[in-house]
């Protein structure tokens, strides 16, 4: 993005109608850039605190459109490298999805001759001036002061000399014999550069990993500067940032969180003039949230105690894992996926047991139930053994008895000593765990895994009603490799993809997925392709979307 007019193209940019400049005349939108405009383009103004500060040297002047004040329409107004950034983050971070849509069907035809040339000045002072209460027969150009109409352009209304905020004349405006305004200045006709398309430069070297373990992220970069665009010319199409994931071996079972060691920056800062010690806020986001990808990669935490959640930052540092029991991480401010082989855009998959590329033969699924309909107290109901994975704990119906854990040794990790803990993710057996409980009270834990030792589920007990737990987990299969039964591959369907619309008329689609019969989804290689049935579609959101 290289440069507008106007702030009415950036409040197109950025998908808020309510934003928008209203342009009632020429001037209107380059002289108002409210704080709360600012506050939400995520912008800031170009001056020397930014270390953006523009050039109106008188040899080759502009100024900058996010600049505190602009100082005359003549000189030209072009985007600052501190807006680019701050527009590039914008779109990157997908806080402009509504130009996502696909474009019109249209083929614009613009004008080869410049306004000026086409609109004499004369014609230019009554469209500034005229009104319908207005007849333009008596605004003219003001003669009455010798001036330089590609600088600053004066007309006479009713016989007064006026401007509005040195308003030049238009290029292409004629200025004296065989000249024309140009770029705020009086040159020769034909002293108009072509339009010079910008291209790709050479990529940047790889950027240092965001992590030092747990899979981190590098980035290459490369600018359309190799020429830049310039005097209208196109801007590069293609890809401007490339990644890859670094540093994919495992952290210590003892190291805090990414997450969390992004909550911990934050305690020498005051918060509403208190210092906090920060715990990381796992959050649940729901899938069908258009905004989910980028709500799991805000960093929340919340204060010791009873302090509320609190979201320090829009975005987490690239590479924070972010959706439970899944190695998909934060880049740019967004949940993107991560194949089991660390690729990003790798069609891979991990089978139930963990294996990447696996066919889901070399574990087996245990599925148990425990009921209880009399006691007091904490209950012991089942013991996980290590090398778990998939572990899913549920009650069956709601009840006002709680789920609670000890580890190897005896020691309570989730809801001890007769006090109820929070829906949340709790570091358990060297994993993170899933506790939540429903509206209805119905809890559950879920745990990818695999556990690095045994977990002792317990039941606290203190309200007699008729309880049932179901308890699903997969443990590997000794001599998987010797003793290895026939896989049984077939094609279903996965669940229903998000609507492609909030409101209007979306599409939603069921894509073909090859599963075992025992495991589950496994890659599609493994089924028989010529066999394999065809996506399905449906309308959603029927519903006409709200006026705006």
């Amino acid at each position: 993005m290289q440069h507008a007019g106007t702030s009415s193209h950036l409040g197109h940019v950025f998908c808020s109608p309510q934003l928008q400049c209203q342009r009632r005349h020429r001037t209107s939108c380059l002289t108002h850039h409210s704080p709360r405009d600012r506050a939400q383009f995520r912008m800031t103004h170009d001056d020397r605190m930014h270390g953006c500060t523009p050039n109106l040297n008188k040899s080759l002047p502009y100024q900058y459109l996010m600049a505190p004040h602009l100082e005359s329409d003549s000189v030209p107004v072009l985007w600052s490298n501190c807006s680019r950034t701050d527009i590039t983050k914008f779109l990157d971070h997908d806080w402009g999805s509504c130009l996502d849509d696909e474009p019109s069907d249209h083929d614009f035809e613009f004008p080869v001759i410049p306004p000026g040339a086409m609109y004499d000045i004369r014609h230019q002072c009554r469209l500034l001036y005229g009104t319908k209460d207005r007849e333009t027969s008596d605004i003219d150009v003001c003669m009455k002061i010798e001036q330089d109409v590609c600088e600053s352009l004066w007309c006479s209304v009713n016989d007064k000399c006026m401007t509005k905020l040195s308003t030049a004349a238009a290029e292409g405006t004629q200025c004296g014999d065989n000249m024309w305004c140009f770029a705020g200045k009086c040159v020769e006709i034909g002293e108009r550069p072509q339009a010079v398309n910008g291209d790709w430069a050479e990529w940047s070297e790889w950027s240092a990993c965001t992590r030092t373990c747990g899979g981190g992220l590098s980035a290459a970069n490369r600018h359309c500067a190799n020429p830049p665009p310039s005097f209208g010319g196109k801007y590069c199409i293609g890809e401007r940032k490339r990644y890859r994931i670094c540093n994919t071996e495992s952290c210590d079972v003892d190291d805090p969180s990414f997450h969390q060691v992004q909550c911990s920056a934050y305690d020498s800062i005051q918060h509403k003039g208190v210092y906090q010690q920060w715990q990381a806020v796992e959050m649940s986001v729901n899938p069908e949230d258009v905004d989910a990808n980028s709500k799991a990669c805000a960093l929340r935490c919340k204060g010791r105690g009873n302090s509320p959640t609190v979201t320090l930052n829009d975005t987490m540092i690239d590479g924070t894992p972010c959706r439970l029991g899944k190695r998909d991480i934060c880049i740019d401010g967004k949940c993107r996926p991560v194949a089991c082989d660390w690729n990003i855009l790798s069609d891979a998959l991990e089978d139930r047991c963990g294996v990447c590329h696996g066919d889901g033969t070399s574990c087996e699924t245990v599925l148990t139930y425990f009921n209880l309909t009399r006691g007091t107290g904490y209950i012991l109901a089942h013991v996980v053994p290590g090398k778990a994975r998939n572990l899913r704990v549920e009650e069956v119906t709601g009840t006002h008895n709680y789920l609670a854990v000890k580890d190897a040794q005896g020691n309570f990790l989730l809801n001890g000593h007769w006090s109820i803990q929070w829906s949340s993710t709790y570091k358990m057996a060297g994993v993170a765990v899933r506790y939540e409980r429903a509206l209805d009270d119905r809890e559950t834990l879920t745990a990818p895994g695999p556990l690095m030792e045994p977990l002792s589920i317990y039941v606290l007990y203190h309200e007699v009603e008729n309880l049932t737990l179901s308890f699903e987990y997969t443990l590997p299969i000794e001599n998987a490799s010797i003793v290895k039964r026939i896989p049984e591959f077939s094609w279903s369907y996965s669940g229903w993809t998000v609507c492609s619309a909030t409101c209007g008329g979306g599409i939603q689609i069921q894509n073909p997925q090859c599963v075992e019969k025992k495991s589950g989804v496994v890659e599609d290689h493994f089924c028989n392709a010529k066999v394999a049935p065809s996506s399905l579609e449906r309308s959603c959101n029927l519903h006409q979307c709200p006026a705006k």
